[in-house]
């Protein structure tokens, strides 16, 4: 922290030629050196910001290698995730097939069969 940096004896002195008894100007100036010690205790120094800007340029630094880091373990997860789920569609592939196949015999037993009874239907004789 800073130190205040008074000539005690030029101020005692000041007083003293301003009107104040010795007595009273050395209780003056020790009040005053008291506050100002007070204050000057609770400042800065620029060693102090130095100290502060080093040690949030480590943080930062920490902070950017820690996102680093979990960026790489989240991109590995989604490809593991993105190989599970190509692994399920591929063993369910064979099942869609046999679905889509059996949906499409489907289809052509009923149009085959619409066709028969449309055949029936117009080669009957037409009063009956």
């Amino acid at each position: 922290m800073a130190h205040a940096l008074i000539n005690t004896l030029e101020y005692v002195k000041l007083l003293t030629q301003a009107g104040f008894n010795q007595r009273e100007a050395e209780g003056l100036n020790k009040a005053q050196m008291m506050a100002t010690e007070a204050i000057v205790s609770q400042v800065a120094t620029r060693e102090d910001l130095k100290d502060l800007r080093n040690e949030m340029q480590n943080e930062f630094k920490n902070v950017r290698v820690e996102m680093q880091t979990m960026a790489h373990e989240l991109r590995a997860e989604i490809k593991a995730v993105e190989h599970r789920l190509e692994a399920k569609i591929d063993a369910l592939r064979p099942f869609v097939y046999r679905v889509m196949v059996t949906i499409m015999l489907a289809n052509l037993t009923i149009i085959g069969l619409g066709m028969g009874a449309l055949a029936l239907f117009l080669k009957q004789p037409a009063g009956i």
